[in-house]
């Protein structure tokens, strides 16, 4: 018998094992709804359930009797503030029974995660034996737990970035634009990914074939839900200036762990508008940086510190499930490490990650766990650690 074929085997045994065993078990899951509650996941399951019926998608009145039938935690609305091109992503679970679909949506995510970490590894040059720290790193960061436990859309965000550089770099411009669509999904976080997108497009052909592709994509995303409620778009606006009750929360009345949100309360009134003078300073200070240059954008040395500026200066949202973009700037330090012969580097780094999990994860059973501002500053403090202590001679991934 081939080594092919007996793998070939070993995997299918593997595979019917694991259906006989598993099903019992996940049938006990699905029926215990104290285990994996679904937390943010209702709002992706209920707004997609609403437009398979017809019906407003961001309508709180009519969210929360499905909601409150998921988890029994709702007390107002959990909105899905994601644009209606967000929606086509939720149809196929929401056609599903909410429990099955939860599971298939972590399923995802994981996914997602996990593949976006083996790609960065990819593409920073890391040693192919050596992929299994990609997935080791993404496994144990404390935001991939958060994405997980919160059933959170944030993984999809992750294969935006994975997936736009490595096809950037593999010269597939269309593909690469098609990922970064998928950043779209949050906007708030990826404002200088974009500006930066829009400036290179004046210069770079492939950019343009890029933002054509990924244009397209979010045209069509755009369109689709309008086939089940025409209204939809309308309906988004609507909700976006709806007041808050005793049913509705806006946006203005979240905590958000930025820095626009601290300057936001300092200020008389505390005006919502504040908390963006932080991400619009960012973006004049990259648009300079572009302009100085004057040559080609070089994206997979620059995307690091440009997400973590991102994630640092975003005008709202940036929670602890959000912030699994970070394993974006993380991979390459992990390269890094695992090419350099600088014990104490390799020491330094590795406490300040271990220091950093330890205290995201003491938090969890906290209120407001979610609210860590200083995840991305220690992150922030991990890479410069690196580039002053050596990897800054990776060609493939210095800033400047």
């Amino acid at each position: 018998m081939s080594s092919t074929l007996r793998q070939v085997l070993l995997v299918a045994i593997a595979g019917i094992v694991m259906v006989v065993v598993g099903i019992p078990q996940i049938e006990k899951l699905a029926a215990d709804r104290d285990l994996l509650k679904p937390y943010d996941f209702v709002q992706y399951w209920s707004a997609g359930r609403q437009l398979l019926d017809g019906r407003d998608a961001y309508d709180p009145d009519q969210l929360i009797p499905l909601q409150r039938n998921m988890y029994d935690g709702v007390r107002k609305a959990i909105m899905m503030w994601n644009p209606p091109y967000t929606l086509p992503l939720t149809l196929p679970f929401a056609a599903l029974p909410w429990r099955l679909a939860q599971f298939l949506w972590l399923g995802m995510q994981l996914g997602a995660v996990l593949l976006s970490a083996d790609l960065f590894w990819r593409i920073y040059g890391g040693d192919p034996s050596k992929r299994w720290i990609s997935w080791l790193l993404a496994l144990t960061f404390a935001p991939t737990l958060f994405l997980l436990l919160m059933g959170q859309i944030s993984g999809l965000l992750l294969l935006g970035l994975s997936g736009f550089l490595y096809f950037h770099q593999k010269e597939r411009p269309a593909l690469a634009g098609c990922f970064a669509a998928l950043t779209s999904i949050k906007p708030h976080l990826f404002a200088l990914f974009a500006l930066v997108l829009l400036l290179e497009s004046i210069r770079d052909r492939k950019i343009r074939r890029s933002i054509l592709a990924g244009g397209t994509l979010l045209l069509v995303a755009s369109i689709l839900p309008m086939l089940w409620n025409v209204q939809v778009w309308q309906q988004y606006v609507e909700a976006m200036r709806r007041p808050p009750s005793d049913t509705f929360e806006t946006m203005r009345e979240f905590e958000h762990p930025t820095i626009g949100f601290r300057l936001r309360q300092m200020l008389p009134g505390q005006p919502f508008a504040a908390q963006f003078i932080p991400v619009i300073i960012a973006l004049i200070a990259i648009g300079l940086i572009w302009w100085r240059d004057r040559q080609p954008w070089l994206w997979t040395r620059r995307m690091p510190m440009l997400i973590l500026v991102a994630a640092l200066t975003a005008g709202y949202g940036a929670w602890a499930f959000d912030l699994v973009i970070l394993l974006l700037p993380l991979v390459p330090i992990a390269v890094c490490l695992s090419e350099t012969k600088k014990p104490t580097l390799i020491a330094v780094i590795t406490l300040v990650y271990l220091i950093l999990n330890f205290l995201v994860l003491r938090s969890i059973q906290e209120v407001g766990s979610q609210s860590n501002p200083w995840i991305t500053p220690v992150v922030l403090v991990a890479y410069a650690i690196a580039v002053l202590g050596g990897c800054r001679s990776r060609d493939a991934w210095k800033f400047g």
